[in-house]
């Protein structure tokens, strides 16, 4: 049994207002006390840097969902960008996209899914060309 959230030091807070006192819980993440040199660290590693503030934005409201008394927004601001590629007339205008899905059943050892959706645009219109078949 791990110990209760509450005596896990945070990593960043929300930015206090000056004028008040208070945390704003929808401002900017800035480093814990004390916390400086480990989000220093961290913010440097290629896996987590650029996605600091969201995964902890993220542990926030896991945390709070499990009880804890800690501030979280009910969504995540900068998200970032998806890893797909963009097209449009000016950038990437012949781009063809192949999406692939393979299911694995565990239990038997088997692959029971395999499908493939191929997309192609023609002057950045896209337009379906073949759907995969599933087999059992």
């Amino acid at each position: 049994m791990c110990a209760r959230y509450e005596s896990w030091p945070l990593l960043k807070e929300f930015r206090q207002d000056e004028a008040r006192g208070v945390a704003l819980p929808g401002g900017d993440l800035v480093p814990a006390p004390g916390r400086e040199a480990l989000v220093g660290a961290i913010s440097s590693a290629q896996p987590t840097g650029a996605r600091l503030d969201e995964l902890v934005r993220r542990a926030r409201r896991y945390r709070r969902w499990k009880g804890d008394t800690l501030d979280s927004l009910s969504y995540i601001p900068s998200k970032g960008y998806g890893s797909l590629p963009f097209c449009d007339a000016n950038h990437n205008p012949n781009l063809v996209r192949v999406y692939i899905d393979a299911q694995h059943d565990y239990l038997h050892d088997r692959i029971y899914l395999l499908g493939a959706l191929v997309v192609a645009c023609e002057d950045a219109l896209s337009g379906r060309i073949a759907a995969g078949a599933s087999c059992a």
